[in-house]
């Protein structure tokens, strides 16, 4: 890269806590640059990952804007340590990561954190029939709030007046955590859900579903 090694350590060791822009301003080198070093310490320092002895894997996706797509990862579900990653987000872009395994790797991999893909249990599933599938309960609470917001729209007909406008704008409080709601918010919620017994209903189930995803242990849930 034609600069020593010793200086690009010192300049990935700032990135810690300066931004790229500081740096290339304190080096006199562009911004791109800085991160490019900052890559290339990281890849020589960081040790290579490991499936070995591994207890459960999440998989998962991310948008990283229209220019790059979708990448699908794998981690390891005890540290985070990210384990594989790759353009796309269906079945067949995990599977070199699935082939990769040897038999005694598999063994050892006992439980699949995910959201709902189907495709990513499918493939998952397809190399280690002997898996545990654990959903994510960020989107399964995410099913939930759509229950209740789907409600709440149904209960505003165009000619009830009265009832439009005081389910209108009620999205926000039936949606946040009620813990979370200021006083005025939490006066207006009860309010609602003691004159409308279907938000009411769909409202309490949802709160003791996420109540399942607080409990310490299994037999709590």
């Amino acid at each position: 890269m034609g600069y020593t090694l010793r200086l690009m350590r010192e300049i990935s060791d700032c990135m810690i806590h300066s931004p790229a822009s500081t740096l290339a301003k304190k080096y006199a080198i562009s911004e791109k640059t800085i991160r490019r070093i900052d890559c290339a310490v990281l890849e020589m320092d960081t040790p290579p990952s490991t499936k070995d002895n591994l207890s459960g894997i999440l998989i998962d996706e991310k948008y990283l804007g229209s220019k790059q797509g979708f990448i699908s990862t794998i981690l390891d579900a005890s540290t985070g340590e990210p384990l594989y990653m790759a353009r796309g987000r269906n079945g067949d872009c995990l599977r070199p990561f699935f082939e990769s395994l040897t038999p005694e790797q598999k063994k050892s991999i006992l439980f699949l954190g995910i959201d709902r893909s189907n495709a990513y249990r499918a493939i998952a599933l397809e190399y280690l029939p002997h898996l545990k599938v654990c959903f994510d309960a960020f989107h399964l609470v995410s099913n939930m709030n759509k229950v209740v917001d789907d409600t709440r729209r149904k209960l505003c007909p165009k000619k009830d007046e009265a009832l439009k406008k005081q389910v209108t704008g009620m999205r926000y409080i039936l949606l946040k955590t009620p813990d979370k709601l200021d006083e005025d918010g939490k006066r207006r919620l009860q309010e609602l859900l003691c004159c409308n017994i279907p938000l009411y209903k769909v409202y309490t189930m949802r709160e003791q579903f996420r109540a399942v995803f607080k409990q310490e242990s299994e037999n709590g849930a």
